[in-house]
């Protein structure tokens, strides 16, 4: 499946909403079973834009809960302590 770079970059911005790949297949007027093959597929230009709109969204989401643990919210504080285990155990593995 080819998508042009507009095409592309309304996927992103559709999982950058956390729309499911089956919702963005109607919105984009796509084969759902194509669009879903080629964003399994680490070497589809599809794959790189719906993964980028699933961690900006991501990113956006742990910021918000940096900034409201930082401004005292203890349920963001543990939120936060949770990311930054995660990221250390990512690290820890990886050495």
């Amino acid at each position: 499946m080819e998508l042009s770079n507009v095409e592309l970059e309304q996927l992103e911005d559709l999982a950058y909403s956390l729309m499911k790949l089956s919702d963005i297949a109607v919105v984009l007027e796509l084969d759902e079973t194509q669009l879903c093959e080629a964003a399994l597929n680490p070497g589809n230009p599809v794959h790189a834009a719906y993964q980028r709109g699933k961690l900006r969204s991501k990113a956006s989401i742990q910021k918000a809960i940096v900034e409201a643990a930082a401004s005292g919210s203890t349920p963001a504080q543990k939120l936060a302590f949770d990311l930054m285990t995660m990221q250390q155990e990512e690290l820890d593995r990886k050495t």
